[in-house]
């Protein structure tokens, strides 16, 4: 099997290789945020996902909680998430440390799991604030998305729009469709982006987005990948 280990803490991960070695799986991906696990998921095929709960921006829940995903296991510190690990219907759940022999069950565990059958994809839409109207917007034409007070702001035909919907949400809902969190304020489509200086993206339109530090090493991966596969 292809693995993913998905822990932001790089000693957390390189135990996690090592005892996945010893049980015959040299195969192992790795990545240091959920951002960066669905850069590693939309490039390579994943057969299974051991994932940490708690990380900066969207944790681990949130991101088992995408549709399509390869079978979780969670492997984390804190046993408190339990239950609502196995409502996103996590293969396993084990708390650290990590021994072997708990490891190799889960692991078997994954293996077994049934393959749910895909869903028919839903339109996707975003519903925007207007006093006026119900009005509906395809959130994968808009460029980014930044995070204003109370309210995520966007740029759509020249034309400035609200959702109620947090960066949280948004992240959520678009990862799969291209988009990345590049900064607590800001979430862009990865297609848009024109060039990266220094701490700021800027996008096809001439608009720019902020770069955070913590941001940057998933960012650069995920233009690489791209740029890798454009003709």
């Amino acid at each position: 099997m292809r693995l993913l280990v998905v822990d932001d803490e790089a000693p957390a991960r390189a135990r996690l290789k090592r005892l996945l070695g010893e049980l015959g799986h040299p195969d192992i991906i790795e990545a240091e945020s959920a951002s960066e696990a669905l850069v590693r998921l939309r490039e390579t095929a994943i057969d299974l996902v051991l994932l940490d709960v708690n990380m900066p921006g969207m944790d681990g829940l949130s991101l088992a909680s995408l549709e399509r995903l390869p079978p979780v296991i969670f492997v984390t510190g804190d046993p408190s998430h339990a239950a609502r690990a196995f409502d996103v219907e996590a293969a396993d759940f084990i708390t650290k440390p990590v021994n072997v022999e708990r490891l190799a069950r889960a692991l078997r565990r994954a293996q077994r799991s049934a393959v749910l059958p895909e869903r028919d994809e839903a339109p996707l839409r975003l519903r925007v604030i207007d006093a006026d109207r119900e009005r509906f917007v395809d959130p994968r034409a808009v460029e980014v998305f930044r995070a204003e007070h109370k309210y995520v702001a966007f740029t759509l035909r020249d034309e400035e729009l609200l959702v109620r919907e947090s960066l949280d949400e948004l992240e959520t809902l678009l990862a799969p469709h291209g988009f990345l969190r590049v900064h607590r304020g800001a979430l862009v489509k990865l297609a848009a982006i024109q060039s990266l200086d220094g701490e700021a993206v800027t996008l096809a339109s001439g608009a720019q987005a902020p770069v955070s530090r913590r941001s940057l090493p998933a960012l650069r991966a995920a233009l690489r990948e791209q740029a890798r596969r454009e003709p």
